[in-house]
């Protein structure tokens, strides 16, 4: 399993490092050299006669980049290096690469010159930036991204966040960045995903400890779907794999509770119950016979039942923002014995109901889109798109519950402390019905024995990597939401 850091995160780890032994000159070499290698991976595909341009700050993300510019220089190609900043601050090991660099061949431009240039370096800021980026440091990345080659990011592109994912006054623009030890928070954020370009992750041998650092934050990969997915026997039987109550739908939306008992059965779900209005009786028979029906017209009285027998509830994808659906959203929250996934318009209902949020508890899941968000904690969108874990924590530790802020780069957070941030968007999953999928398939792993929080984030995993696999084939904008429910068993039987 990857962990993401924060920028505090990664300095107490590297710290951490050098107080149990390991020099920090050592580690600036080994960040360079795997700089050096990944460029290295990728000359071939270049001109013979390969120019290297690497920028530099005086902090050690320019040793980096000096250290890079040693091997580079080593190998045979001209390489040079542009320093802004002032050297008489650089440390020790920052000073020595540079020498070392100079030594080695590499040449120490006294001014930038827009020159022809086949790959170009940035080691101008690490993951400690966090201030706005200008005058002549902002000048100088609007103008090596205008220059046209492979564009290398050492850690994290320079001008971006490491925290938030955010853009401070300008920013380098990565084809790819090499980062180390752990992935950054910034690398998975937008829009510092767009600006991380394909992201290398090297070991150079920092082993920051969980008690040194602070809690990590998880990263989950496509090979994490076998820890995350539960083991399913062959000695079972439907009651091995739970009872699903899916509360969903209503006049012209019975799409949304289709699409959520669909997720849940491809998922693994032993038995899912489909609570929806009467008119929509032919529609879901029709559609998924393998799912039980129970209808409702002006009363909901067989509901209690009903959730006294299952072992986990969604509530609320196409579910109408009536006041019988506000009815049924009332009798949902009262439920604390088991795992309830809030959707949808029982978000809406609780948008516009906001005494009702003081009846979330830790068995619960909400799972909304941004703009869903917005309502429940009213905030403009874009205040939390500026720093969308910040506010995800603030929710999940004021309400005690799990949140799943859906986006393209989903954000899961239980009780204000465990965090993950899923790593693989999909424009694929740009389309209506997506999130409904995405409820059932979390339901269905509740339903298999998952934990709380594993179901969030490996029904996120699934998912997206669902929406990818089936747009490289198809085209992101052909892909259908039942299709990425259908496509579900693919991905656990590939990945467990």
């Amino acid at each position: 399993m990857n962990y993401a850091v924060t920028s505090a995160q990664m300095k107490a780890a590297d710290k951490y490092t050098i107080e149990q032994g390991t020099p920090s000159y050592e580690l600036m070499d080994k960040a360079s050299f795997c700089v050096y290698s990944q460029i290295l991976s990728r000359i071939d595909s270049l001109e013979s006669d390969t120019r290297v341009l690497i920028i530099c700050g005086t902090g050690n993300n320019g040793g980096d980049g000096f250290g890079s510019a040693k091997y580079l220089a080593k190998a045979g190609y001209k390489t040079d290096i542009f320093i802004l900043g002032k050297q008489d601050r650089m440390t020790p090991e920052t000073t020595r690469e540079l020498t070392e660099a100079m030594e080695s061949g590499a040449t120490l431009l006294s001014e930038f010159k827009d020159e022809d240039y086949n790959v170009v370096v940035d080691a101008l800021f690490g993951v400690g930036l966090s201030r706005e980026l200008e005058g002549e440091h902002k000048t100088l990345i609007d103008r090596v991204n205008s220059i046209r080659a492979l564009k290398v990011a050492v850690d994290i592109p320079s001008g971006i966040s490491a925290d938030t994912g955010q853009i401070l006054g300008a920013a380098f623009k990565a084809d790819l960045t090499v980062t180390f030890a752990y992935v950054k928070l910034g690398h998975l954020i937008y829009p510092g995903k767009d600006y991380t370009g394909e992201l290398i992750l090297s070991d150079i041998g920092i082993n920051g400890e969980p008690e040194a650092v602070g809690e990590y934050y998880l990263s989950p990969k496509a090979e994490d779907v076998k820890e995350l997915v539960p083991v399913r026997s062959n000695n079972s039987n439907k009651g091995t794999f739970g009872k699903l109550l899916v509360i969903a739908g209503s006049r012209n939306m019975a799409g949304a509770a289709y699409l959520s008992a669909l997720g849940a059965l491809r998922t693994g779900t032993g038995l899912v119950t489909v609570y929806t209005p009467e008119c929509n009786r032919t529609i879901i028979q029709t559609l998924i016979p393998e799912a039980v029906l129970a209808t409702y017209e002006k009363d909901i009285d067989d509901l209690d039942s009903l959730l006294d027998r299952c072992d986990a509830v969604i509530a609320g994808p196409g579910l109408s923002q009536s006041d019988l659906a506000l009815s049924i959203l009332r009798r949902v929250l009262m439920v604390k014995d088991k795992p309830v996934i809030l959707d949808a318009d029982c978000l809406n209902l609780m948008a516009l109901h906001k005494e009702l949020m003081g009846s979330l508890s830790s068995n619960m899941i909400l799972t909304p889109h941004i703009k869903e968000f917005s309502r429940l904690i009213g905030l403009e969108v874009s205040e939390i798109l500026r720093n969308p874990v910040a506010f995800s924590k603030d929710f999940s530790e004021q309400y005690g519950c799990l949140l799943v802020l859906k986006s393209a780069a989903t954000v899961c957070v239980y009780e204000g402390r465990k965090l993950a941030v899923n790593r693989y968007s999909s424009a694929a999953l740009a389309k209506a019905g997506s999130g409904d999928v995405l409820t059932g398939v979390i339901g269905g792993l509740l339903c298999c024995k998952a934990e709380l929080f594993e179901a969030a984030v490996g029904g996120v995993l699934l998912h997206s990597l669902s929406g990818l696999e089936l747009g490289a084939v198809i085209g992101d904008y052909g892909v259908l939401a039942h299709e990425t429910a259908d496509h579900i068993p693919m991905i656990i039987k590939k990945y467990s």
